[in-house]
């Protein structure tokens, strides 16, 4: 578990809405079942870092910026690039059902449990469907593995502007907000950057372990 100041990591900004006050945000980190290169960023990104007794001790990395500048926008900046090489299909509306078989296809040669196939195929479609619907009618679905996480961004020119949209689940009532709440209950990790230039959205979803037991590479 680690302690973060009001900017000093993206991945948590992108989920609280910036007050203008100083704040703490505490950020859990699953040591046991996230990578390792996720918990060596968290790391790097948190000046306080609480383990199994949780006592709090100052991190044993440097971060890169001991004060990090306020964000005045905790979607903006850019995720990393791609560490593998990548897959990626142009859609529009006309697209969206060779994109599910596409994903569908991608995801079981890449070891994806049938389980794991359906949720990551529905939460992607959710994310191609608001591109379409919001995003100026296209989009770019971008796939690739990092070790035994597959990951799939969606890139397309529209603009949020909530920095917890999709976190809160909708009311009865309430007609719109569904998908993005629906891709946070079913993948793993969700990370989100937009500015007026477009937005970018990534989903995390591990391989289960039978599939990394198999050996596949």
């Amino acid at each position: 578990m680690v302690k973060s100041n009001a900017s000093a990591s993206p991945a948590c900004t992108s989920r609280v809405a910036s007050s203008g006050k100083r704040w703490h945000l505490l950020c859990p980190y699953d040591v046991d079942s996230l990578d390792d290169q996720v918990i060596e960023a968290a790391k790097h990104s948190h000046p306080f870092i609480a383990g199994d007794r949780g006592v709090a001790e100052e991190a044993t990395h440097t971060h890169p910026h001991p004060h990090p500048p306020e964000m005045t926008d905790p979607l903006s900046g850019a995720l990393p690039p791609p560490r593998a090489p990548t897959h990626e299909l142009t859609f529009t509306e006309a697209d969206l059902v060779t994109l599910r078989h596409t994903l569908k296809d991608w995801s079981m040669g890449e070891g994806l449990g049938s389980d794991g196939v359906q949720e990551l195929v529905l939460a992607v479609n959710e994310l191609a469907t608001n591109s379409v619907r919001y995003g100026g009618g296209e989009g770019q679905l971008i796939l690739w593995r990092e070790h035994d996480t597959l990951i799939c961004e969606i890139r397309d020119a529209g603009h949020i502007e909530d920095p917890l949209i999709g976190r809160a689940r909708p009311t009865p009532d309430q007609h719109s907000g569904r998908g993005l709440w629906l891709v946070h209950e079913l993948c793993d990790l969700v990370q989100i950057r937009s500015s007026a230039a477009g937005t970018t959205i990534r989903v995390h979803m591990r391989r289960a372990a039978s599939a990394r037991a198999s050996g596949r590479s």
